[in-house]
């Protein structure tokens, strides 16, 4: 009876230690992505949205009208990227059949800091730093003259473009933005 007590308490010991390191890796897992993000320059959009004119297969000169909050923009704002991805993060595939290259257009901004002076303008195939869209067909990159910061602290913000090319067939879209402070992306 001693050797089978014996050995049921090694298991019981055996399970505890088992369950205590499963819920420190719980723990360190969970902790982990709190460290990430607290070592990012980068502030979070928020209050986003993506409008769309046309969401039919194979629609061609698609305007999308993009908004959303930008945290800071005491900076200068000169520079975004438009990534179109099948999913929302990791790396980024153009949902097929969709073009958003060939004939994109800046159509209108509205609240961004000088505004009026320095519209954005699209930058066709370019290699600069984080953008490349010459090897990244499902990337466009816009880039405007703004040389100063205005002092305004936040606030909502638009872009619009158009000329996109929709997939051949029914998919999911994720447009992921980037906001830079300078046109050098």
């Amino acid at each position: 009876m001693k050797q089978s007590f014996a050995s049921a308490n090694s298991r019981l010991d055996l399970r505890k230690a088992v369950a205590l390191l499963q819920a420190a890796i719980l723990v360190v897992a969970g902790l982990v992505p709190l460290y990430m993000v607290s070592m990012t320059s980068a502030a979070q959009m928020t209050n986003r949205s993506a409008t769309i004119d046309k969401s039919y297969v194979s629609a061609t000169d698609v305007e999308f009208a993009f908004g959303y909050d930008l945290i800071d923009t005491t900076n200068t704002k000169a520079g975004i990227i438009y990534e179109f991805c099948t999913t929302p993060l990791g790396a980024c595939t153009l949902p097929t059949g969709m073009d958003v290259q060939t004939a994109n257009d800046h159509v209108g901004q509205a609240a961004w800091p000088d505004n009026a002076t320095d519209p954005f303008a699209a930058d066709a195939e370019q290699t600069l730093n984080d953008c490349d869209s010459t090897t990244n067909a499902y990337q466009i990159c816009y880039s405007r003259d703004e040389t100063s910061a205005t002092g305004v602290t936040g606030g909502a913000v638009t872009h619009t473009i158009s000329g996109i090319d929709g997939p051949t067939s029914v998919q999911t879209v994720y447009v992921r933005i980037s906001v830079y402070s300078d046109d050098d992306y």
